[in-house]
């Protein structure tokens, strides 16, 4: 089987991303693929940053440390970071070594 070229991988990472993102904070996928900054310019909040993460942490099998939750505040850069994860060896290894205790995060939905 063919592996996608890098470009297709990355625009359909984003897409995830940025579905995930809508359904954690409720904010269009328009909103969020303008690449504004998701805290002082579409006001996610820290507490709704934190459901973020665990979403993305949970669909993806990664673990973002918690000294960069909020450091990565825009769509580029939140894919960036998640796909630099995803492709570290070293870091796919340790996180199934030692996963991240997954809590039940709650969605928009859910509330």
């Amino acid at each position: 089987m063919m592996e996608k070229p890098t470009n297709v991988r990355l625009r359909e990472l984003e897409s995830e991303v940025v579905r995930i993102i809508s359904r954690v904070t409720r904010l269009s996928q328009q909103e969020i693929r303008s690449n504004r900054d998701l805290s002082t310019e579409l006001g996610v909040d820290s507490l709704t940053a934190l459901h973020v993460v665990a979403a993305l942490e949970k669909n993806f099998g990664i673990t973002i440390p918690d000294e960069e939750i909020g450091r990565h505040r825009r769509l580029s850069d939140i894919v960036g970071r998640v796909e630099n994860l995803l492709t570290d060896p070293d870091h796919r290894a340790s996180t199934k070594a030692h996963p991240r205790k997954q809590d039940h995060t709650p969605t928009q939905e859910g509330k």
